[in-house]
């Protein structure tokens, strides 16, 4: 093997001491030996070749002192360089026992040429110095020296004058006093003024707001930490623009990357609009690449627009990372899929920079059911809540609960001052079709395009808990399911035939004795004492067999409780139409007799859902009409349990609760009156 060759393998050799003094440098004395740094011996070499290239002696050793944190004076650099070179020439001449063994460097250095100056390279000839004019005469006719001599005396002339032209100005901006500004010539003053007055200007224009987020959801947005946060809601919230605002703040880490995402490239033409007005004014330096659709900050932080219309789009983006994510009309997407595979995406090294993920969107669109589902429906609008999972750590094989933060804003155009300051945008939505105009204007999620239920509303028909008086009449419904979920609700009407679902327990995967018995427990518990009792038809499957169905399983164990056992909900021709239109008839709007303080007639429903009733508040409104036949719902791939056990519960109440409590009303008003008024009896 050549010299040379060797020399690249393995750089560095481990060295006998000449002396018991400071080992060279890039070196280090341990058990009597010098032991090269590899990463300091690198540096020197790269301090080599800035000065084969014309950098000067000094400006290497500051680059290398820098660069490893070891200082070395520009003739110790020289003299390496000396001292080198004559071990690269007579190499093989070294003796053996003066290297023990060879250390490799982490990365390759250079194209395996050996050979450095020897000195600092002669410097080129400058036309500014004194010290330099000889350089400039030499060679020169004396026509040519005499206008070379003249031009120099001016530009030392003039570097003179400037340089007392600023040590003025710097007096004049340290004192404040006239006799002193007197002495100055006015020229100079007049200068010192007109920069002063534009490094004002500079300033009033550094401290210009930018962006200010509107008061509301758009500054809740803003400052939110969870997580994932989905900002959604009607139009006109101003969703959008905080969306692209959001990221800014990261990126003054060389490091930070994220995403904005829309379902198709060509509805990100708006938003990148608006990014080109903002961001240059943020940062300026910031380069947006048409091609490549990334804006590139000055630190090096980078912003990309990309499209996801399908899953498979979303896999493309998932061996990337990304430490922040947003994506535009998040319900534009049929299913969670894409959604999913982006927050596979987020990850981060640095603990300065969070992973976050920032959703927005409007209700009415195809995958507004499942966003309402993870994100409305879970808790109150502006609060936080956690999703969890429970891991086992293979190294310890320990389990733990891992979770994330979640939080839903609510928008509507009301919150964007912009858009308001007139009525032609509110007059535009306001005249939209009734289920685009709540949508859009009020951002509610409850209705839908087909809903089989379009009179439900939340702030009419969920009303807070309360006490169910005890002469109240109580019952309970359910829908049985083991594989698909199972639904029980208790139910209890008052004298005015009102009913409402004060209870539910929604669940699956639960066996039909353990249900029961669950059943047994929560009304012995909460001493619900039910007069009758309703259950989907599908739970009796023995089909004449021996074994026990499920049917026959709950009622003994609900007997042996002393428990109203269930009865087969009416399953028969014209029953689904029948369910649907009960429940049209209780969600309506009737007028109740009564007044209100205005001198209108009070209007009421008759069926109220506790807010503790979250499933059955969750799936009523997702419901659809079954497009054959608008009178029944749409049962394929719904979620329709509650409003099975809710359709079975109203049917199956035949009981006027009025005339069973006349009797007592009869007593009421003709009671028997006391012998003594003053003891009552």
């Amino acid at each position: 093997m050549k010299v040379t060759d060797r020399l690249l393998k393995f750089k560095w050799p481990l060295l006998v001491p000449t002396h018991n003094g400071t080992p060279p440098y890039g070196y280090t004395h341990t058990k009597n030996m010098w032991v090269p740094i590899p990463e300091t011996l690198d540096a020197l070499e790269v301090a080599k070749d800035l000065l084969a290239n014309g950098l000067s002696t000094r400006d290497c050793t500051d680059w290398l002192t820098k660069h490893t944190g070891k200082s070395i004076s520009h003739q110790g650099f020289i003299k390496r360089i000396k001292r080198d070179n004559k071990l690269y020439e007579g190499w093989e001449n070294v003796r053996p026992e003066e290297i023990t063994e060879w250390s490799s460097s982490s990365e390759e250095y250079g194209d395996g040429t050996l050979y450095y100056p020897f000195s600092k390279p002669k410097a080129k000839p400058q036309r500014n110095g004194r010290a330099k004019r000889s350089a400039l005469l030499r060679g020169k006719s004396l026509e040519e020296k005499e206008v070379i001599k003249k031009t120099h005396n001016i530009q030392e002339a003039n570097k003179i004058l400037t340089r007392n032209k600023n040590q003025l100005k710097g007096l004049l901006k340290e004192t404040s006093n006239d006799t002193i500004k007197s002495l100055v010539p006015d020229t100079i003053v007049k200068e010192f003024t007109e920069e002063e007055e534009a490094l004002e200007v500079a300033f009033e224009k550094s401290q210009e707001i930018i962006f200010k987020p509107n008061e509301g959801p758009q500054t809740n947005f803003l400052a939110s930490t969870e997580d994932v946060v989905f900002y959604g809601g009607a139009k006109g919230g101003g969703k959008s623009y905080a969306l692209i605002a959001d990221p800014l703040r990261y990126c003054v880490f060389s490091t930070f990357r994220s995403l904005i995402l829309r379902r198709t490239m060509p509805e990100l033409r708006d938003m990148i609009r608006h990014t080109q007005l903002l961001y240059p004014r943020v940062f300026p330096g910031a380069k947006y690449l048409k091609t490549e659709k990334t804006w590139e900050f000055p630190s090096g932080a980078t912003l990309e627009f990309g499209y996801c219309e399908t899953e498979d789009d979303a896999e493309r983006y998932r061996g990337q990372s990304f430490h922040w994510v947003g994506i535009d009309e998040l319900p534009q997407y049929a299913h969670r899929g894409p959604f999913d595979a982006l927050m596979s995406c987020l990850r981060s090294v640095d603990s300065k920079i969070p992973t976050q993920m920032r959703c927005t969107g409007n209700p009415g669109n195809i995958g507004s059911g499942w966003v309402k589902r993870e994100f409305i429906d879970p808790s109150s609008p502006n609060s936080r809540f956690f999703k969890e999972a429970e891991i086992v750590d293979p190294r310890t094989n320990e389990k733990r609960v891992v979770r994330k933060s979640f939080k839903y804003i609510p928008a509507t155009v009301y919150d964007n001052p912009y858009l308001v300051q007139d009525d032609n945008y509110l007059a535009a939505l306001a005249l939209l079709p009734e289920v685009k105009r709540k949508q859009m204007l009020e951002g509610n999620w409850d209705v839908i395009d087909a809903g089989a239920f379009p009179e439900f509303d939340r702030s009419i028909h969920v009303i807070p808990s309360f006490p169910i008086p005890d002469n109240w009449y109580k019952f309970r419904a359910a829908d049985w399911g083991f594989s698909s979920p199972f639904c029980v609700l208790w139910i209890a009407t008052d004298f005015d035939e009102n009913m409402y679902i004060f209870k539910e327990w929604y669940d699956q995967g639960v066996y039909d004795d353990t249900w029961a018995e669950t059943i047994a427990s929560i009304e012995k518990e909460e001493k619900i004492y039910c007069g009758h009792a309703v259950i989907d038809g599908s739970v009796s499957t023995s089909r004449g067999s021996r074994a026990k169905d499920s049917l026959e399983v709950i009622n003994k164990i609900l007997g042996r409780n002393r428990l109203v056992k269930f009865k087969k909900a009416d399953r028969s021709p014209g029953s689904r139409k029948e369910g649907k239109l009960a429940v049209h008839r209780m969600l309506a709007l009737k007028e109740t007799g009564r007044e209100l303080p205005s001198g209108e007639k009070e209007t009421s429903p008759s069926l109220f859902i506790f807010d503790n009733c979250t499933d059955l508040i969750r799936t009523l409104p997702s419901l659809l009409t079954d497009p054959n036949d608008s009178e029944v719902v749409y049962k394929k791939n719904a979620e329709d349990h509650a409003y099975d056990a809710l359709q079975y519960g109203i049917r199956s109440h035949k009981t006027n609760t009025r005339r069973q409590y006349a009797s007592m009303s009869s007593i009421k008003n003709n009671r028997p009156q006391p012998a003594d008024p003053v003891f009552g009896y």
